[in-house]
Parts: C-alpha cells; structure tokens; sequence
C-alpha cells in the first residue's frame, strides 16, 4: 500500500479529494447542516432508518434504495448526522468534476490540471449544489452524472474493453444511487457508438452496443425490481406542473430556465443564461471540430432525453431539485467550452514566450470568476426553517401521560423519527407521493388528521377514552395546528402559544375541546 501511494497518480488523486473536501466544508455551513431540524421531505426519508430493509422498495418512492440503505451508516452519529450523506455526495462529485475536466481535451498536463480544477470549482460554487445541503439523493444525482461523463470520456481515450466494462458496471449499479442515472447511461453509450459509427470501427461498434445493451437490460431489471412497486399516482400529481405539453415546451424552457436564475443571488440573471446557452452551444461545435465525438453527442443526447421524459410526463423537467445532475451538468459543459475557447484564443494571440504565464493567469481569472459569483451563496442556511424538532422536545419535557399530540400527516413523520417510543407504524398508501403515511396506535395519545378528517370529532373520541387533560397541536408547514387555524381555539379556548422555535406549538385544556 505504501508504495502505491507513492506513485505519481495516486498522490494526485490524493490531492484532488484532499482539496475538494476542504473546498466543501469552507464553502458549506457544515455545523448547521448537521443540527438543523429535518423538514417533512427530509423527516420520512430520515425516518427509512427505522424499519427493516426489506420494507425499503414500499417506503423509497422517488427516493434510491441504495441512498436509504447507506443513510443507516450515519444514523448512530446522531439525529442530523445522516446529512452528512449529500455532503459526502456533493465532494464526490467535485472531485470527480475535475477529472472530467483534466481528461475532457486532448492537451498538455498543465492545460489538464488547470481546466480540472476550474471545472471542479464550478461544480462545487454551483448554485444548484450550494442550495442541496438537505437529506435528498439530488447530489448522488450529480455524482453519477459527472462519474458516467467522465468513464465515457475515458473510454473514448483508452478504446479498451476494461474502461467500457468499467462504463457498464457503474451505470449499472449507479441505479441504487440515483435514478437519474438513466438519461446519463443512455446518453454515454449512444454517444460511444455513435463515435465509433462516425470513425467506421466496426469492432468498436459491436463492443459498445452490446455494452449499452448490457447496461440497460440491468437498469430495467433494478428498476422492476425495486422501484415500479414503490411508483404511486400522487407523486405523479405533486409534479404535475412540471411536465409540459409538446407545444408548450418553448414557452416552458423559458419561463423555467429564468425561473431557475434566481437560485443564485447574483444580478444580471438573464445575461448570465443566455450566455451559459451560448457556451453549451460552443462546446457541442467544439467537440466535433476536434473530433471530440464522445463529449458531443453526450451532450446533445442528455438534452433530448431530459426533454423527452419531461413531455412523456416521467420526469419532473427543471426542478431546481430533481433536475441538480442535468443542470449542474450544463455548468460544467458551459465551464469547458470556457476553459477551452480561452487555450485556443491563448495559442492564437499570445506568443509561445509568454503563453504559460496568460494561460495560468487566464484561469485564475475564471477560477476566481467562479468563486466570486457564488460567493454571496456560501455557508447560506437554504434548509427550510421548520422545526418539529423543538416542538416535540418541548411536549417531552413537559408530557403527562394522558395527554394528547394533535397534528396532521406531515407532522407525524417528524413525530415518528423524533420520537420513536410512540411507535410510528408506516402503511403503504396511494394518496401520498412517498408512497405511505405513518399511524400511531390508541394507547400513544397521537391523533393524526389527514386531508378531510374531521379533527374535532377524532380529538373528542381520544379525550374521552384517554381522559386527557392537555391537548398539544403540532404546527407543520401545510396547517398552522389545523383544529387551532379552523375553529379558533386560540381565543374561544385559551390556547397557550408556545414559542419552541421558528413555528409555534399550541396547547390547550382538553376540558374545554371535549
């Protein structure tokens, strides 16, 4: 082991995970990432931890089983602690971000190095990664995406058996990870065969289609296997404005890609897009002007994907969320067309004295161009500011045993994974876009309200069989304690508002609700 970390490659590998990692937690507010309470589409994730993994293909939804089995390693490190997954995630994908970039270009080393790390700090100064710091697959998503665009570059370079079977396993298992991996697989092997179609390689053909038929045949079968059961009609409905007709697909682009614009803090947002547009276009005339096949029909073949699937109403087209891998992926193109339109302009207004000192001084200049777009972005607090977390730690301290807990579905994840005595019990159901919603038996207090119940009838029911003498109303983004907002409690009953954190907690003698 010793000596193989002596060897050139590895110390410089070395250096590159070692730079990135810094990179990320300078750029993150890593102490609050790690004690920020879980919101609702972070708490019933979270709360996969606790039940076997054999119930994991009935409580994934949108969510890769792969992420929710390694979620299970950082669960002992405390509440917050599996967090720390997207970050782990997001360096990953930073320092993979650089290899796509030293690889991307035929050019000396120090071109190479230079273009990985301006590529890497692009991807790790990205708005849209900046802004995925919650307990969401989105940057194993980018993490796939840059890792496939990158062993399809290799493989491109190397035209040996072992990068395409290397391609081939790792879109394979990218699919535990990231359902995303789809559009990437599929966009590299056809852009491998049509490189070999274009250079009339038959072996090379033959090799590639039966190593994109491999893959898919795979991510069909992990697919089938795990996902189709845990695939519901709400989760199509919550997306439901983010699949546009045909014809209103113009329209959409525009109005979505100014909509994503202001992710970023920066002004002059549609500058900004229209030239990120411009240099996309740029490095697909690039590609094939250097014959850089691969690189180019990758990046027209993602583009058709996306917006396929986006008409064909199976993937949420621009989300700021689960659109990460393809956004961040148009960045990084955007950054080589960059990086490489400024090695040309070098070679061709700067003499050969004085290049290797413009060239070092020209990517300076982009890399801290990246820095400084970004820089009003780092270390934000993006995590949406709900805290069931204080609420139930108020009603613990102060809990008697007939009391009641009052919430509505969103507040029993939180409930469930905060406070796991009450024994939270997930059933599948249909109407929910995870897939299930938690119940808690009689005996625990907890009285759930979902869309359409009649609150004041379930809460009558439990006072009168608990005899209850506190009823305690957990606030959640979608009610305001619902039964509190919808008969108000707070005046006709003398509910008490509790200030536990950025929501209140109410509650009110159950003597004047029963």
């Amino acid at each position: 082991m010793a000596s193989l970390l002596t060897r050139a490659r590895v110390q410089h590998l070395l250096i590159v995970l070692v730079g990135t990692a810094v990179a990320i937690v300078v750029t993150r507010d890593v102490p609050y990432i790690l004690n920020r309470s879980f919101w609702l589409d972070e708490s019933w994730v979270a709360l996969t931890v606790r039940y076997p993994l054999a119930d994991l293909p009935h409580l994934t939804s949108s969510t890769p089983i792969g992420w929710n089995a390694t979620q299970r390693l950082f669960e002992p490190l405390g509440e917050q602690a599996q967090r720390l997954l997207p970050l782990i995630f997001a360096w990953l994908a930073s320092a993979v971000a650089y290899v796509l970039g030293y690889f991307a270009w035929d050019a000396t080393r120090r071109i190479r190095i230079l273009t990985g790390i301006f590529v890497s700090a692009v991807v790790i100064c990205s708005p849209f990664m900046l802004a995925r710091t919650d307990l969401k697959q989105y940057t194993a998503d980018v993490f796939f995406a840059l890792l496939v665009a990158t062993l399809a570059v290799l493989a491109e370079r190397r035209r040996s058996r072992a990068a395409l079977y290397t391609l081939t396993i790792v879109s394979s298992l990218g699919m535990f990870f990231s359902l995303t991996v789809v559009f990437v697989a599929a966009s590299a092997f056809l852009a491998l065969l049509g490189a070999a179609i274009i250079r009339r390689d038959k072996r090379l053909i033959l090799e590639r289609a039966v190593a994109g038929a491999i893959s898919a045949a795979s991510i069909l079968l992990v697919y089938f296997s795990l996902y189709r059961q845990a695939s519901v009609g709400a989760l199509a409905d919550y997306w439901a404005d983010y699949y546009p007709s045909l014809s209103a697909l113009p329209t959409y682009l525009v109005s979505r890609s100014l909509a994503l614009t202001g992710v970023s803090s920066v002004p002059l947002q549609v500058l900004i897009l229209v030239t990120v547009a411009a240099l996309i276009i740029s490095f697909v005339v690039l590609a094939f002007r250097e014959r850089e096949f691969v690189m180019g029909i990758y990046l027209i073949a993602l583009v058709l994907a996306v917006l396929a699937a986006g008409v064909a109403r199976v993937y949420p087209l621009l989300n700021v969320r689960t659109s990460s891998f393809f956004l961040v992926s148009m960045c990084v193109f955007a950054a080589l067309a960059l990086a490489r339109l400024g090695v040309l302009a070098s070679y061709r207004f700067v003499g050969e004295k004085r290049r290797g000192i413009a060239l070092v001084a020209a990517f300076a200049l982009l890399i801290a161009g990246a820095v400084a777009f970004s820089a009003r972005d780092f270390r934000s607090n993006v995590i949406s500011l709900e805290d069931p977390r204080s609420q139930i730690d108020y009603i613990k301290t102060h809990w008697s045993k007939n009391d009641i807990i009052a919430t509505d579905d969103a507040g029993a994840f939180s409930l469930a994974y905060y406070w796991p005595e009450l024994g939270g019990r997930w059933v599948a159901s249909d109407k929910f876009a995870n897939g299930f919603h938690m119940t808690f038996a009689r005996s625990s207090g907890v009285v759930v309200a979902g869309k359409g119940d009649d609150l004041p009838s379930l809460l009558e029911s439990a006072i009168t069989s608990r005899h209850a003498t506190t009823v305690w109303f957990l606030s959640t983004h979608h009610l305001q304690a619902p039964y509190v907002s919808s008969t108000n409690v707070v005046d006709e009953f003398g509910a008490r508002r509790i200030s536990t954190g950025t929501e209140p907690l109410y509650a009110v003698r159950a003597a004047t609700l029963g």
